[in-house]
């Protein structure tokens, strides 16, 4: 872990209720950890996927793209692993 540095944050009082308020420092920036964590490690996949995909052609066939839009429509990009702001890729869904 590196250094800290404090900041002020402004939260909706419905995700404080659920974190709770005691060490909120701590948890916060657990969360947050494993937050970026997960988008490094979706980043790290896309840009094997874009490797593969590179050197073999399409990685998904008209139907695995029909199947990803289905539950795009039905659950929402963020149902296969896209967060806020992120591009979902069809490449990585059910």
């Amino acid at each position: 872990m590196g250094r800290k540095v404090k900041r002020s944050v402004t939260l909706d009082a419905d995700l404080l209720e659920f974190v709770g308020a005691e060490n909120l420092s701590r948890r916060l920036n657990a969360l947050l950890r494993e937050e970026v964590e997960r988008l490094r490690h979706h980043q790290a996949l896309r840009a094997f996927l874009d490797h593969l995909e590179a050197e073999e052609g399409p990685l998904l066939t008209p139907h695995d793209r029909e199947r990803a839009d289905f539950w795009d429509r039905l659950l929402g990009p963020a149902a296969h692993g896209a967060a806020a702001g992120e591009e979902p890729d069809a490449r990585v869904s059910a």
